[in-house]
């Protein structure tokens, strides 16, 4: 079982005024449907496994950073779902395991790239990730308790570090930098 921290969110006065925004998504870049097993399932221990069981496999640098992202994507997707329907203290959690997946995923693909392997085009997609990341967690503090938007804040430093570093690689690499309304921060 993995470990959750426990948070004491008045999670009813919260839940009633999460409002999705009806505006487009600024940063073009799809996350996956909640899945059929949601980490309140008393079968998440399972997908957790599978998950790890499936970046334990990979051997090549490249396939497990995309494997990564891919948790990462599923993981703020699983998050949002229990931000909205007010489970803060698990939703917490999950956000936090999925941006450090992310930033695993940067450190892969950097390991990749040091050993040769041609990581462009997945290292564009992971730049876009990382601004969706950034986008979807900072959404949360509109709606999120006052003892909750400190670590929220935090958390959303993972997606900043990891399109900062990946900025720094397309620069290097001379391939184009994702442009949104804060990807010119550092």
């Amino acid at each position: 079982r993995s470990a959750t921290i426990k948070y004491n969110f008045n999670s009813l006065a919260y839940a009633a005024s999460y409002v999705p925004s009806g505006q487009a998504p600024e940063i073009d870049y799809d996350l996956p449907e909640v899945g059929f097993i949601s980490p309140q399932n008393p079968a998440w221990f399972v997908k957790v496994l599978v998950d790890k069981s499936l970046v334990a496999v990979n051997t090549d640098h490249l396939k497990k950073a995309e494997v990564l992202l891919s948790v990462s994507d599923s993981r703020l997707t699983e998050a949002r779902k229990l931000f909205k329907n007010g489970n803060f203290d698990l939703g917490i959690s999950v956000l936090t395991k999925a941006e450090k997946y992310l930033e695993n995923s940067y450190d892969q693909t950097v390991t990749a790239r040091r050993s040769g392997m041609r990581v462009n085009d997945f290292l564009s997609r992971l730049a876009l990730a990382s601004l969706k990341h950034r986008e979807v967690a900072e959404s949360f503090l509109s709606f999120m308790p006052d003892e909750g938007r400190p670590i929220i804040s935090q958390t959303v430093d993972y997606p900043k570090r990891v399109f900062r570093n990946s900025k720094i690689d397309l620069q290097e690499l001379r391939l184009a930098i994702p442009e949104t309304s804060f990807s010119h921060e550092n």
